[in-house]
């Protein structure tokens, strides 16, 4: 990267986090944003770590989110897919993204229950 993109980007992202729900503006990165038929999730990292961020679809993420939590995310295999494991007890949520796949390619948004699924959506 270029000094000159280096500028460009730190401007862009510093506009685009003023726009966020201040627990949400001190992101390094992002690592996967989308959008189920209820939600909008992003998943960031942040210095303290992985922090997973869900806002009704209808609202805007300057917003508070629905729900705030801190994660990790397991790297399975050579091939890199990532799977983001995050918990609410006694729910945890898991977002499978595949970055090589046969068949289904979708990002999927799972939600356990003492470990037992009780909800899948994709998010795209």
């Amino acid at each position: 990267r270029t000094v000159a993109f280096e500028k460009k980007f730190l401007a862009a992202r510093k506009k685009e986090s003023v726009a966020l729900y201040p627990s949400a503006q001190a992101y390094k990165s992002i690592a996967l944003e989308c959008n189920t038929p209820d939600a909008h999730i992003r998943i960031q990292q942040h210095d303290d770590g992985l922090h997973f961020f869900s806002w009704k679809k209808s609202n805007s993420m300057a917003e508070k989110p629905t729900l705030a939590l801190k994660g990790i995310v397991d790297i399975q295999g050579s091939a890199g897919n990532r799977l983001y494991k995050f918990k609410n007890s006694p729910y945890s949520y898991e977002i499978s993204d595949p970055s090589i796949c046969e068949g289904d390619c979708n990002i999927h948004v799972t939600t356990l229950k003492k470990g037992q699924q009780v909800f899948s959506q994709i998010c795209q």
